[in-house]
């Protein structure tokens, strides 16, 4: 697991994490990190909802586009924006270029430093991000995230992911990889 200190780096993407403060050292209350994005829509993420978990994020510097109940936003420096768990919501991105740096807290983590050291070291790889490893590490760590569209209901995504992780793992995927982390949960 992330620890104070660790960088986290998807280059293709133009995208970097430096965790400020690790989810073993809060007992697991919260995890915290400057997120660093770098190319224009970076950071863009398809829409979904958490029932698990709060996120906050500060722009210290750049201008972030989100999405947050189904409405498009922005939001610039010193500008702090609160996403309460079951708010429909896209990930804050890189609206135009230039270096956008965020302030983001996950309260309670969930996985969040498990899921972002899995794809970030998958991309820094080279390999591709795709819905069947989202699922099976979403699975693994408990999230309770879900993704919209296909609008889907939540109940029918819940029942269906085990059996889709299931899938990924006979398709050779794994919920996380040593390579990228300290271990698991």
């Amino acid at each position: 697991m992330a620890k104070t200190g660790d960088v986290l780096e998807n280059p293709g993407a133009g995208e970097r994490i430096v965790f400020r403060v690790a989810a073993a050292e809060t007992g697991g209350a919260y995890t915290q990190f400057d997120q660093y994005l770098l190319k224009p829509r970076a950071g863009y993420s398809p829409t979904h909802i958490h029932l698990r978990t709060d996120e906050r994020f500060e722009v210290i510097s750049g201008t972030a586009a989100y999405t947050l109940g189904g409405l498009h936003r922005t939001a610039g420096p010193g500008e702090v924006v609160e996403v309460p768990r079951g708010t429909l919501h896209r990930n804050p991105w890189n609206r135009a270029g230039g270096e956008l740096h965020l302030l983001r807290t996950v309260t309670p983590p969930s996985g969040a430093e498990l899921f972002y050291e899995t794809f970030y070291g998958l991309a820094g790889d080279g390999k591709d991000l795709d819905f069947w490893q989202a699922a099976l590490t979403s699975h693994y760590i408990h999230s309770e995230t879900y993704f919209f569209p296909p609008n889907v209901p939540i109940p029918i995504q819940r029942a269906a992911l085990p059996l889709v992780a299931w899938l990924a793992r006979l398709k050779g995927y794994r919920p996380y990889y040593p390579k990228y982390t300290q271990g698991e949960l």
